[in-house]
């Protein structure tokens, strides 16, 4: 008996046992079947067609759901940052679509873009924004201690006690609620 995947179910969003496609036919199997259900020889290059939509969509839908970002490319001569090695280093040169060559003090090491961090150069930090409508701290004079402002800082404010609590009574919470413990605690 040959293993469900030879059989007429379909496992795959395709409608064909990887069986199938690997051998390029229907397998054959000694259970019944009937012969016009049997579905036709596929046309591979639709299939494939099919497959290749299929898995781009879903690549698409992961790596929107994972904020997944293209980093930008390195320069030669870009100071990076190598957090595998915890060490700075220099873009030499670009080899593969994602990885570099990086010259590093204690030699030169190829590294993947993921392991990258550019570090930014002093010509290269974003430029100050002055904020409109804001005073220069020139023109703003400094404010002078005066003494009532010293004696009011300097006075304590007295503790506040709590109120006795009475046996016979329910205790009162701070936003006023009563407090009633349970008859079974009263021993």
């Amino acid at each position: 008996m040959l293993p469900s995947s030879c059989t007429g179910l379909p496992p795959l969003q395709n409608g064909l046992a990887p069986s199938e496609l690997l051998m390029g036919r229907r397998l054959k199997t000694k259970l019944p079947f009937v012969q016009k259900a049997q579905p036709q020889k596929p046309d591979f290059p639709l299939l494939i067609q099919k497959e290749f939509r299929y898995r781009k969509n879903q690549r698409q839908n992961y790596n929107r759901r994972h904020a997944v970002r293209e980093a930008p490319e390195l320069q030669p001569g870009d100071p990076v940052f190598v957090k595998d090695l915890r060490r700075s280093g220099s873009v030499n040169k670009y080899h593969n679509p994602r990885s570099y060559i990086v010259h590093t003090e204690q030699g030169t090491i190829r590294s993947n873009r993921s392991h990258l961090v550019a570090t930014p150069t002093p010509d290269q930090s974003p430029p100050m924004r002055s904020v409109p409508n804001a005073p220069d701290s020139s023109s703003v004079a400094p404010r002078s201690a005066s003494p009532e402002a010293t004696e009011t800082s300097a006075t304590v404010r007295p503790e506040i006690q709590p109120t006795p609590r009475v046996p016979g009574q329910p205790r009162v919470t701070r936003s006023g609620r009563s407090v009633i413990p349970p008859k079974r605690l009263d021993l």
